[in-house]
């Protein structure tokens, strides 16, 4: 029997994948910022204070992988 040397981190990516997780419903609530965002390049570009709405997201039976999944305490 021969043996493959994989690489550690194909092997954790592997084992990622085979367990994703189920999330049964996530939510966010409406938000309201204000932007201000300026850019000098051959075109000079600015916003400033301007208002930015998002409507509530909400999501249910969500399957997705561990990868990018941050967890902010």
């Amino acid at each position: 029997m021969r043996w493959i040397c994989v690489p550690e981190v194909l092997s954790w990516q592997c084992a990622i994948l085979a367990r994703p997780l189920t999330i049964r419903n996530i939510t966010v609530a409406p938000v309201s910022l204000l932007l201000s965002v300026h850019s000098s390049i051959k075109l000079y570009i600015a916003l400033d204070q301007s208002p930015l709405q998002f409507n509530r997201f909400e999501r249910r039976r969500l399957f997705t992988t561990p990868y990018r999944y941050i967890f902010f305490e």
